[in-house]
């Protein structure tokens, strides 16, 4: 039989042990006799039975005891009967000089393992008779050491079968039953010890399971004692014990990672459909900012032309005026259209006005019946007396297409979208407040989950799975907040579910949409007009001009800066959007000449002059302007300018 390197180890380290021999004899020739034959061992003499007691209550560890069967304070026979209770595993044999069968018979029943008769025949039966016992205490001490090895091998392999975090299953290959499972298997499958280890591995898997092969790896579907399933990965190999083999089995629960996986596959796609709406927002930007600059064009030529033909007394010229205020009338369409764009991108200017609630909404949900599918039947219950509110046009709109194409997607198979405002009786999150407006847009889809309710209005939140970019609610809150509003939701299953908007309601009345254009504000102040655009350019000039002031054109930055050192200007109307340097640097490099100038920055792009570094007198004229809008802006700049500071630099001020 082939030994192990372990228990050969453990051989050679009992055997370099040095062994004990108690000598009790008193006769002094035969302890040195002893000594002699054994000089490789350690030996101990004692001369009687309380001096051999006395070596072995001081704790002293002998292998072997050779005790003289007549000694001067007692009986050597007796001596040995007591020492085999209190040690059994000590080698004893017994000394006589009067040899005979019942001698042997004595021996035998004491436990002794021979006896030595005096004077001892031969050094060599003395070998003989001592090794021999030597060797039985060395094969228990060398058997014991194997099953205390065995053991500790046992516990080790007990305390790593119970530490690992993966279930392990030990599994009769021809029965397939479980034959052992440590506690991380009773955690997964929810059994106790004894449950498993009545089950086999097949009414562990589930039903639906189609194991598959990656790697090495067994990837199935288990189920738990309560009927639920877990996606696992299984280990197998082989155990050698008691002479037969066994499987085992190591299962790793998968299903966290699996989540994981699920939620980074989500974010990926939300970031992808947000990166594509962010392309989208860049294109309308674009399209914006181009389509503004020529409504800017087609509003103030029009109504240059208005203002010209309205002098004539003619039917030829009446109807020509009605077809100007046409073009007045479809270019301020166009340019809704376009803040509509810029709203959508999140680039849109904030205008916030006094708006008539009602008709706002009436307004939008004519456009929502033509976009929103057929088999969704969109009803208006609008409270009887007007509702003035302070918002934005653009935003009301964005909140009320979000909450109806919500409503539209929880209803695939067709409903009710009803749209309410009504006097409320007051904040619902702020009990007794002053009483406000509340739109109500409620539907009878599906509802949404009652744990969702919470959380419905955090970014990237969505009931709809990939359908979602979890945004649409997320902003309609932001818009409805920023605007000292609340929003509150409910909803139940299969029942729909309710968006209450509650806003404050004022008093002051409703801002008119157009005015008409006024000019002649001007008294000579030098303006600095700065825009790519040509037309854009010729527009801005020529009805500063016919306000009154000194006006001076340029077509980039860097000509916008050189003409400014000639004519040294008191305010510069200057485009974002600039070939060359941007408008921000071409205003930055002006001030280094120019201490006291003033600046009206515009844009066709929305919100892109929100980051502008301006200082206090400075404004935002977002494109396209009328005439009217123009000069106001720019005699509430002229008059902000500081009497008190002198322009640096080139020099020059105001009437120079």
């Amino acid at each position: 039989m082939t030994r192990s390197p372990h228990s050969d180890r453990d051989t050679q380290k009992i055997q370099s042990v040095i062994d004990r021999l108690l000598v009790v004899d008193d006769e002094p020739v035969v302890c040195e006799l002893i000594r002699e034959v054994f000089h490789d061992h350690d030996v101990t003499c004692a001369a009687s039975v309380a001096e051999a007691r006395a070596l072995i209550l001081s704790s002293e560890r002998f292998e072997v005891a050779l005790i003289d069967k007549n000694l001067p304070d007692g009986s050597g026979v007796e001596l040995a009967r007591s020492l085999r209770q209190e040690h059994p595993e000590l080698e004893m044999l017994l000394i006589t000089a009067f040899p005979s069968f019942d001698s042997a018979l004595e021996v035998i029943d004491l436990g002794a393992v021979d006896y030595l008769v005096k004077p001892f025949p031969s050094i060599n039966d003395l070998r003989l008779r001592v090794g021999n016992a030597l060797r039985r205490v060395r094969g228990r001490r060398s058997e014991r050491a194997l099953t205390d090895a065995l053991r500790d091998s046992e516990q080790r392999y007990r305390e790593l079968f119970e530490a690992s975090p993966d279930a392990i299953l030990i599994i009769d290959p021809e029965t397939r039953r479980v034959c052992d499972a440590n506690r991380a298997a009773e955690r997964l499958y929810q059994y106790g010890r004894d449950e498993l280890l009545a089950k086999t591995i097949r009414e562990l898997v589930a039903e639906s399971s189609s194991p598959e092969l990656h790697d090495g790896v067994v990837v199935r579907t288990d189920r738990r004692a309560d009927g639920s399933t877990v996606p696992v990965e299984v280990t197998t190999g082989f155990l050698h014990r008691g002479g037969c083999g066994l499987s085992i089995e190591v299962v790793r629960d998968v299903s966290e990672r699996e989540r994981q996986q699920r939620i980074q596959n989500e974010l990926s796609t939300r970031l992808e459909r947000t990166q594509k709406l962010e392309a989208i927002g860049r294109l309308g930007t674009g399209v914006a900012h181009d389509l503004n600059n020529l409504l800017l064009v087609i509003q103030n030529c029009s109504a240059f032309a208005a203002e010209f033909v309205s002098s004539i007394p003619s039917d030829a010229a009446r109807e020509a005026l009605v077809d100007l205020e046409s073009v007045a009338k479809a270019s301020l369409s166009a340019a809704d259209l376009t803040r509509r764009l810029l709203a959508f991108a999140g680039r849109g200017q904030v205008r916030r006005r006094v708006l008539d609630l009602n008709a706002a909404i009436e307004s939008t949900a004519k456009m929502l019946r033509r976009t929103i599918e057929a088999h969704v039947y969109i009803e208006l219950a609008l409270a009887a007396d007007p509702l003035q509110v302070v918002f934005d046009p653009g935003q009301l709109e964005q909140v009320i297409t979000n909450l109806a194409v919500n409503a539209r997607d929880a209803m695939p198979e067709g409903g009710r979208l009803t749209i309410e405002t009504r006097l409320g009786p007051g904040d619902p999150t702020a009990g007794a407040a002053p009483s406000g407006a509340v739109v109500v847009v409620r539907d009878t889809g599906v509802g949404v989950p009652a744990e969702m309710l919470t959380s419905i209005f955090e970014p990237f939140v969505t009931t709809k799975g990939d359908r979602g970019t979890g945004l649409g609610l997320a902003t309609v809150k932001q818009i409805v907040t920023s605007a000292g509003g609340h929003v509150h939701v409910t909803s139940s299953a299969g029942v729909g579910t309710s968006f209450e908007i509650w806003l404050p309601i004022t008093t002051h009345q409703v801002d008119a949409i157009t005015r008409p254009i006024s000019i002649g504000v001007g008294r000579g102040e030098r303006v600095l007009v700065v825009d790519d655009d040509p037309l854009v350019r010729e527009v801005t000039r020529r009805v500063l001009a016919a306000a009154g002031y000194a006006v001076h054109a340029a077509r980039t930055g860097e000509e916008g800066v050189r003409i400014a050192k000639r004519v040294r200007p008191e305010l510069a109307v200057i485009d974002l959007l600039l070939p060359g340097i941007s408008g921000v640097e071409c205003a930055s490099q002006l001030r280094e000449q120019f201490a006291t100038l003033a600046v009206i920055h515009t844009s066709g792009a929305g919100t892109a002059a929100v980051a502008l570094p301006t200082r206090g007198h400075d404004r935002f004229l977002p494109k396209p302007y009328s005439a009217d809008d123009l000069l106001a802006e720019v005699r509430k700049s002229l008059d902000h300018i500081p009497t008190a500071e002198v322009p640096i630099g080139v020099g020059g001020g105001r009437g120079s």
